[in-house]
C-alpha cells in the first residue's frame, strides 16, 4: 500500500500553521491511523514532517578526469564525508576565521558555477541543510520551466549531496543556459529554493572522447594568466 503524505496545513483545515507551533509540530511525529470500513481504525507507523533547503551548487572537480587511482575516485565519490568536526579547545576568534574562510570558499564556488558551464555528465555537488539519508533521494533538474530530467544523488552528509549532471535532451538547444536543481528525499516532493548553474548543451553527435577533449580545453581556458591591463 502506497500513501501520499498530504501538506501539513491539511492537519489546521488548509490554513497556514501558526509560526509558533511549526517547530513543534516539525518535531513531534505524527499518528497514522488507516480504516478500510470508516469504522475500525488500524494503526500505522508514525512519521515527521521534514524541511530541506538547497543552498549553493559546486563543481566536483577532484572526481572527474583522469587519475591514477579511479577506482579509489569512484569509492569516494559514493562514500560519505563525515561534517567537519570543530576542535572544543577553539576560540571564538579562530572560529569566526573558519567560517569566514568556508564563506569565501562557497562564494567562490557558487561563482564559478554561474559563470563557468558544464556538460551532461559532469559530476557536482548540492550544498544544503537537512539533508537525510534515504533510499530516494532524486534531483531534478530544470530548464526554463519547459524540460526537466531527474537524476539519483549520493548522500555526504547532512548538508551536501553528490549528483552527476544529466543529459538534458535534444529540447534544450545548443549553448549554455542556466538549470534549477531541486531534491527529493521520497521522489515525490521537492524542494524549491530554484538555485541555478550554468548548463552547456552539446551536440547530440560528439562522443566521448570529444567531451573529455572540451573539459580539458576549458580546463586549460581556466588555467591562463589573465593578460596585463593596457
Amino acid at each position: 500500500m502506497k500513501c501520499i503524505v498530504p501538506p501539513l496545513t491539511w492537519l489546521w483545515g488548509g490554513e497556514e500553521v501558526p509560526p509558533e507551533t511549526l517547530a513543534e509540530v516539525m518535531a513531534e511525529p505524527i499518528k497514522v491511523y488507516l480504516t478500510f470500513n470508516n469504522q475500525e481504525w488500524i494503526p500505522g507507523p508514525d512519521f515527521k514532517y521534514h524541511d530541506h533547503r538547497v543552498v549553493r551548487v559546486a563543481y566536483a572537480h577532484t572526481f572527474m578526469g583522469e587519475t591514477a587511482e579511479p577506482e579509489q575516485r569512484e569509492t569516494d565519490w559514493l562514500a560519505e564525508q563525515p561534517e567537519e568536526e570543530l576542535p572544543e579547545d577553539i576560540t571564538e576568534e579562530d572560529l569566526q576565521k573558519r567560517e569566514e574562510e568556508k564563506q569565501k570558499v562557497a562564494e567562490t564556488e557558487s561563482e564559478e558555477s554561474t559563470t563557468v558551464a558544464k556538460r551532461k555528465g559532469y559530476r557536482l555537488f548540492v550544498h544544503g541543510k537537512g539533508f537525510l539519508k534515504a533510499e530516494a533521494i532524486t534531483a531534478k533538474f530544470t530548464w526554463d520551466d519547459k524540460v526537466s530530467r531527474t537524476g539519483e544523488c549520493v548522500y555526504k552528509n547532512q548538508g551536501m549531496l553528490a549528483a552527476q549532471i544529466p543529459d538534458m535532451g535534444a529540447e534544450v538547444p545548443e549553448g549554455d543556459h542556466l538549470l534549477s536543481v531541486e531534491v527529493s528525499l521520497n521522489g515525490q516532493q521537492f524542494s524549491s529554493q530554484n538555485v541555478s548553474f550554468l548548463y552547456r548543451s552539446v551536440d547530440p553527435n560528439l562522443t566521448e572522447e570529444d567531451l573529455k577533449k572540451m573539459d580539458e580545453e576549458d580546463a586549460k581556458g581556466a588555467k591562463k594568466p589573465a593578460g596585463k591591463k593596457k
